[in-house]
């Protein structure tokens, strides 16, 4: 009788040692979707605002001058008339600026998501 409560004390120590394991592991996760849902909101803030301050007629050089001063800025290139600007969120999320130029001045701006 003295072995059965032996095992008995033992694997009930076990399940709540795999109980304790679970609920962190849950934990972490919810962490992780948090943070990653708030990095996707401050990336589109960021791209929002950027698009926000460029206006049609404006000469693209400032708005890469504007460009090259963000150090949240995380890439950005050129792609023939058109000027992609990207925030990083999550790991699989950017906000993105699109800039549509002709002649050396910017047609039109706006702001791209891009979820994954």
């Amino acid at each position: 009788m003295a072995e059965k409560g032996k095992l008995r004390k033992v694997l009930g120590g076990c399940l709540m040692a795999a109980a304790g394991v679970s609920l962190l592991l849950v934990v972490l996760v919810a962490a992780a979707v948090g943070w990653g849902l708030h990095a996707n909101g401050v990336a589109d803030r960021q791209a929002d605002a950027f698009c926000n301050a460029v206006k049609p007629g404006q000469q693209i050089a400032s708005v890469l001058a504007r460009a090259h001063e963000d150090s949240t800025l995380k890439r950005s290139f050129n792609d023939g008339g058109v000027y992609h600007f990207y925030w990083q969120g999550g790991v699989f999320y950017a906000g993105e600026c699109e800039v549509g130029t002709a002649a050396g001045r910017v047609t039109a701006a706006r702001r791209v998501s891009h979820d994954d």
